[in-house]
């Protein structure tokens, strides 16, 4: 019995994997690589990497301000400013979709301008919806009810797939493809929005957020402090996606499609090892920022999940063409769009052991409650990014995102474990000093 509650959460979440894998094999056989693909991946890129992952920072950096707390369900409604901050950020997210969208995908947003911007606006509004719930999440987190947080992605991708083929059975209305998925996402980040609030004990969360004023104190500073730097933070990450985006969007109608099929391969692998070793090593990870020598110890509780990575990346370096070809080959994905993802598949495998490293270093700086130390080598990877690609600019879109892709990624591995080793050595520093 208690091997099965250890099972539980890494089973929800290799579910969510899969069932989003699946998802986009799904988009791949009716709607193939089309403009339709092309609008949709721009206008949701950002809310979505933002909804994904600001969840779980904000858990981890806002949580414990509240751990004092007796009554949990404070902890909603003193986080109240999660949503007034993710209003802002949706109203900015609208404001600057047109620029987003004229440097992520330039050709593209020439077409399509005024079908991506309300794409976007859409996207955004998903965003808030999802941004509704964090406090709920923060509160269930609270109460060791992880296995609720852990299905977030099942239950997204069920609800998008589900309402994409309602969609699509409703199109003889005229609804055109895009409309058509852009719905579903807002009604999957709806569904998202329910699944939370119904867990969540709503009748004492509105009886404190009755009594209690909203006040901006101390701990209200702090908090908002910390959300809007997870937020930028955020940001920074995704910043190197969308210039591949970019570079992509030079092969015309179809090139930001076919790259984010390459990129669910790459990625699935990559969360299936990865979120594996950040579960397994989540609080010796943590840990490693009190010993001494941290980047040794790092070093020797990543090394099996690297060569792990390692041992995939050349499984599917050398059968990649016939993995696309099993996975997409079918509906209105054809032979010449296999060719543009296989390339694509073919170039990003060369940053995949670098990038899993990196997502056990990402845990283990964010477990130090230090953002500079994520800062510090995002910056450097966005400046590696740029010179590449301003470099490479003569070179196919496949070979400047794949060479980008690795150098970025390795420069963020070395930076992380100078900044983790620094960070290290001031603690001990100080320590000694108050001794």
């Amino acid at each position: 019995m208690r091997l099965l509650k250890r099972l539980f959460i890494p089973v929800l979440i290799g579910a969510g994997i899969g069932a989003n894998f699946l998802r986009e094999v799904l988009l791949a056989y009716v709607f193939g690589a089309s403009s339709s693909i092309d609008i949709f991946r721009v206008s949701t890129f950002v809310p979505t990497v933002f909804f994904q992952t600001m969840g779980v920072v904000l858990v981890g950096l806002y949580l414990p301000l509240y751990k004092p707390n007796t009554d949990r369900s404070y902890a909603f409604s003193d986080s109240r400013n999660v949503t007034v901050i993710s209003l802002i950020i949706t109203g900015v997210g609208i404001l600057t979709s047109p620029l987003v969208a004229r440097y992520a995908a330039p050709s593209l947003a020439v077409q399509f301008d005024n079908d991506i911007f309300w794409a976007s606006v859409w996207s955004w509004i998903g965003f808030f919806l999802v941004s509704l719930s964090f406090h709920c999440r923060i509160q269930l987190q609270s109460e060791g009810r992880s296995g609720m947080v852990a299905s977030a992605s099942l239950i997204f991708s069920v609800a998008f797939v589900g309402a994409m083929l309602c969609l699509l059975w409703m199109k003889k209305y005229s609804i055109s493809s895009s409309a058509i998925l852009v719905i579903s996402f807002c009604f999957a980040c709806a569904a998202l929005l329910v699944f939370y609030t119904g867990f969540s004990r709503i009748k004492d969360v509105v009886a404190i957020s009755i009594k209690k004023k909203l006040e901006f104190n101390a701990t209200s500073l702090v908090s908002s402090k910390v959300i809007l730097g997870a937020f930028f933070v955020q940001f920074l990450l995704v910043i190197p996606r969308l210039l591949d985006r970019s570079v992509a969007s030079k092969m015309g109608v179809g090139g930001i499609a076919k790259l984010e099929y390459a990129y669910n391969i790459y990625t699935a692998a990559g969360m299936l090892i990865g979120t594996s070793a950040m579960i397994i090593f989540a609080q010796r990870l943590s840990g490693v920022s009190l010993k001494r020598d941290s980047v040794r110890n790092f070093i020797k509780l990543t090394w099996s999940t690297v060569f792990a990575a390692l041992i995939i990346s050349a499984f599917v370096f050398i059968f990649s063409r016939e993995l696309v070809v099993a996975i997409y080959l079918r509906g209105f994905f054809t032979m010449g769009d296999v060719d543009d993802t296989n390339s694509y598949l073919i170039y990003l495998l060369f940053s995949f052991v670098p990038m899993v490293a990196n997502m056990l270093l990402f845990q283990t700086l964010l477990g130090c409650h230090s953002l500079m130390l994520i800062v510090v080598p995002t910056f450097a990877k966005i400046f590696i990014k740029l010179i590449l690609i301003f470099a490479l600019s003569e070179a196919s879109p496949d070979l400047v995102i794949g060479a980008s892709s690795a150098a970025c990624e390795i420069a963020f591995l070395v930076l992380g474990l100078i900044c983790l080793k620094f960070f290290v050595s001031q603690s001990n520093a100080l320590v000694n000093s108050q001794e």
